[in-house]
């Protein structure tokens, strides 16, 4: 009878353990565990369209984005968080002349808010509060606050909707190097690399020097 009540009393430690590790996930970990994946969205200000592939990096210290609009712009974000101040910082570029920055001081599992300051690939310029919700697994609004040169507000929403399985994989803007290349170095020293994809959705290279 004792030798049972051990057992019972080690595994509901167990149990208590394990939902006790749960609930200490980091808000942004948990934040980007729900982002990751292929997404679609749309920009209010001018309808554009696009679709946005974000993957967690460094061990959960970061989350990258790749873009790609309707028009064939490309862009690319990366996230990191600042664990000293806890605050989420994002930085953005794209070929359009577009970029964006991002400091988040309220961090949840399912929201983030914080400042903004950028400019769209329309060219439209932005700067002031920034806010994103994940309405459920599928569904992220982002909304940006536009300030105009007279002093007045507006808003600007992106609206985020979680790509289909099987969904067309962005095309990373790298296609240029795949293949094979001849490296020669100012030491008068050199060499031959294949870079190619390890698969066809990847998105990164392998070189093979």
């Amino acid at each position: 009878m004792k030798r049972k009540l051990q057992v019972l009393i080690l595994l509901l430690s167990l149990a208590c353990g394990s939902s006790f590790a749960e609930d200490q996930t980091p808000p942004h970990v948990a934040f980007w565990n729900s982002l990751a994946g292929r997404w679609t969205y749309e920009i209010s200000s001018d309808g554009t369209k696009g679709r946005v592939t974000w993957r967690m990096r460094a061990r959960g210290s970061a989350l990258l984005g790749r873009f790609q609009d309707d028009q064939g712009n490309v862009s690319v974000e990366l996230a990191g968080w600042l664990p000293d101040n806890k605050t989420l910082v994002v930085n953005g570029v794209g070929t359009a002349g577009n970029h964006w920055t991002l400091t988040l001081d309220k961090v949840t599992p399912v929201s983030v808010e914080g400042k903004t300051e950028g400019v769209l690939p329309s060219g439209l310029r932005f700067k002031g509060a920034f806010s994103g919700k994940l309405t459920n697994n599928d569904l992220y609004t982002v909304t940006l606050e536009r300030t105009a040169e007279d002093g007045e507000t507006s808003e600007i929403k992106i609206v985020f909707k979680r790509g289909k399985p099987g969904a067309a994989v962005i095309d990373i803007p790298w296609k240029w190097l795949t293949g094979h290349w001849t490296i020669e170095r100012s030491d008068g020293t050199s060499a031959n690399v294949h870079w190619s994809k390890p698969r066809a959705d990847a998105d990164y290279l392998i070189g093979k020097w």
